[in-house]
């Protein structure tokens, strides 16, 4: 136990989808959505894309409502889904070079990096407008 650790105050942040608590200092705390573990169906909108991880050996694909939804190869059932993704259409999906982030676009021009094995957005690239054309680096 350090006293300076004890939490004086917090506040949820609903920009940044997380929870800042106050101490001594100031942590940012990520809300992550819990993956579901069972579901009865898959997806309900059209799919953007379908992708196979390598590092996972599953299949993930994405749809138009922007939710993503991962695969077991072997038995073709689904083992968990991310929904919600973004708050317009979702039109692209890629993993990064090594498998291990997944990289969402919307059609509000909005692209999310996400940590594929929990889920937590690890940033959000957004188009200044959209008459402004430019190239982000990840």
């Amino acid at each position: 136990y350090r006293p300076e650790n004890r939490i004086s105050s917090f506040v949820y942040d609903p920009v940044r989808c997380q929870l800042l608590t106050g101490t001594t200092q100031l942590k940012a705390w990520p809300m992550v959505k819990m993956a579901k573990r069972t579901v009865e169906s898959g997806h309900e909108a059209p799919l953007c894309a379908a992708l196979y991880n390598h590092n996972f050996h599953q299949v993930v694909s994405g749809d138009e409502s922007a939710q993503v939804c991962v695969w077991d190869v072997e038995t073709g059932e689904m083992v968990f889904h991310f929904a919600e993704l973004h708050a317009s259409k979702m039109t692209a999906m890629t993993f990064d070079e090594a498998g291990r982030r997944l990289i969402t676009g919307g059609n509000d021009g909005t692209v999310r990096v996400w940590n594929f094995s929990n889920g937590q957005c690890l940033k959000e690239l957004k188009s200044e407008s959209r008459a402004t054309q430019g190239a982000h680096s990840l």
